[in-house]
């Protein structure tokens, strides 16, 4: 099922999660298991929904849970983990 998604994803580039959910028939929260595992692997970002359109509203759907959009990544993504080295600053 994963090599689906990864090729639906990769085939149009940005994706929200509810076009996920209805193209594959599931829940939203199946979607965001999934593209949990795909953004701890590299292959996905995800991103920030688009901004209100109007600017003030106090509900705006653009904001659901579905509006998520996530990215294909050409190369998959893995952040190093460099640990972090306090220095003294004292001379010894």
């Amino acid at each position: 099922m994963l090599r689906n998604i990864k090729a639906y994803i990769r085939q149009h580039q940005l994706v929200s999660a509810q076009q996920l959910a209805d193209h594959f028939d599931v829940e939203l929260d199946t979607v965001f298991f999934w593209m949990d595992f795909l953004i701890d692997n590299g292959h996905v970002q995800q991103l920030d929904a688009p901004a209100c359109s109007v600017g003030n509203c106090g509900g705006c759907t653009a904001r659901a849970e579905g509006s998520v959009l996530y990215r294909w990544l050409p190369r998959p993504y893995r952040p190093l983990a460099i640990p972090l080295v306090q220095l003294n600053s004292e001379p010894k």
